[in-house]
């Protein structure tokens, strides 16, 4: 479910990047806005990640 939720999020930035893409500006000076509810969503699908890292679920 995890990895899901995270390929969503990628799918969605790499989405917003595309269409952020202008070919007059120089690519190191592009940048893409967000939505405040995508960042939120992004910081807790990262911090639950580095939770399970730290404690995997354990197979009982």
């Amino acid at each position: 479910r995890l990895d899901m939720e995270l390929c969503e999020i990628r799918g969605v930035l790499e989405t917003a990047i595309r269409q952020g893409l202008d070919k007059d500006i120089p690519e190191g000076l592009r940048y893409v806005q967000i939505s405040e509810t995508l960042i939120n969503k992004l910081c807790r699908e990262i911090l639950r990640a580095e939770s399970l890292m730290i404690h995997p679920p354990v197979d009982t």
